[in-house]
């Protein structure tokens, strides 16, 4: 056998043995089932309003399509129920409004109600049961704070509708500012709730919020939509505990408290994370008029144990650029709409993205988080001043 030979048969020997060598590690792999991607159509075309006649005080049942209407038909919500997914998903949150008569801007929130949340939910409450009871001030704003047995429901998405878009866009005649050549006939948001799907695969609701108080009010699309991974890995979940949400969804008022609690209001959370841990943090500036919460800068703190973690000033300067999603916005001189004005990091049109703050360490056990609002100020008569904030966190 020549030289040439006897290195062909080794070579042939290693592949073949590196082949077999392989084959045995694939069949120890676990397979993950696949279930592909997927769409869930929540709400379609679905009104949020604000009429009494129509929509009375306390609990409705889901009509034909399987929506719940409450506070006069200003809040909505609609059982949902995911694939059980094995394999890492994508999950988008996304909304698409038009006014349906509603000219002016006004605050909304997609939120999740999970059966996992402790205490009573906004089906209980309009169902006449109780926030349970809350301490000082606190007593005065039910239910916005997590306590041993109740937690807030978890906010999925804060946006602020346009003035009018849709209903005002065509036919009316208005006039088009310079530089915009069309009113726009909807908005439309979306974001990433990957980090949330824990909570929604055992079953939940999904609500809808608009601080609507015209029986026109607004027609929203919500989906969510699942996109799979393509790797055979098992999922990462995550634990989400909520924190604070001062949203009035339902038997709750407009929230200035952080007026009443300038060294924060405190919340004691027990995280037991063995990796990494975030907060998420949402906050928006509302009312007073020109001296108050919306038009004018008030500092955010967040403390954990004492320790600061987070410190900004929520503002955003840029809010020309939703003009032409505000057809019916006033003019308040000197060439500018109302929705061109610098606003409590939200513009008319806009969707809020939180604050996502890497927990470098928490106790295990009993931890204390602390939300100020520096200068806060306290609503009054004709007058109202108040902070629509939103926090929980996300750890393994």
């Amino acid at each position: 056998m020549t030289r040439r030979s006897v290195f062909c048969l080794i070579l042939m020997v290693l592949v073949f043995s590196c082949k077999g060598k392989i084959h045995k590690e694939d069949s120890n792999k676990e397979n993950y089932q696949s279930f592909g991607d997927a769409t869930l159509d929540v709400f379609k075309g679905t009104p949020i309003l604000f009429d009494p006649s129509v929509v009375p005080n306390g609990y409705h049942e889901p009509d034909v399509n399987g929506v719940i209407r409450l506070v006069n038909g200003r809040l909505i919500l609609k059982r949902v129920e995911l694939p059980k997914y094995e394999r890492n998903v994508k999950l988008k949150l996304k909304l698409r409004l038009v006014s349906n008569g509603d000219p002016y801007d006004r605050s909304g929130s997609l939120f999740i109600l999970s059966d996992s949340k402790k205490g009573v939910s906004p089906i209980d409450i309009a169902k006449d049961k109780q926030y349970p009871k809350m301490e000082g001030e606190l007593e005065k704003y039910h239910g916005i704070i997590k306590l041993e047995d109740y937690e807030p429901c978890v906010e999925a998405m804060r946006f602020m509708t346009p003035f009018g878009v849709g209903h005002f866009s065509e036919g009316y005649n208005l006039p088009l500012p310079a530089g915009i050549d069309h009113w726009e006939k909807d908005v439309q948001w979306e974001c990433d709730i990957s980090h949330l799907y824990s909570i929604l695969e055992n079953g939940a609701y999904l609500g809808c919020w608009i601080d609507t108080w015209v029986k026109e009010g607004f027609l929203v699309d919500v989906k969510l939509e699942i996109i799979e991974s393509k790797e055979n890995k098992p999922m990462e979940k995550y634990k989400v505990l909520p924190l604070i949400n001062t949203c009035p969804y339902i038997g709750q008022t407009y929230p200035d408290v952080f007026a009443y609690y300038k060294n924060g209001i405190k919340v004691k959370a027990d995280i037991k994370a063995t990796s990494e841990a975030k907060l998420y943090y949402t906050t928006t500036g509302h009312g007073g008029l020109s001296t108050g919460d919306e038009f004018n800068k008030k500092e955010n703190v967040i403390f954990l144990n004492d320790k600061k973690i987070k410190r900004f000033t929520p503002w955003i300067e840029s809010c020309k650029a939703y003009r032409k999603w505000n057809p019916t916005s006033g003019d308040v001189g000197g060439g500018l709409s109302s929705s061109d004005l610098a606003r409590s990091n939200w513009c008319p049109g806009s969707i809020v993205l939180p604050e996502v703050i890497l927990l470098e360490k928490t106790n295990v056990g009993d931890n204390i988080f602390s939300f100020t609002v520096r200068e806060a100020s306290k609503s009054e008569q004709n007058n109202l001043n108040f902070w629509l904030v939103s926090s929980y966190v996300v750890y393994k």
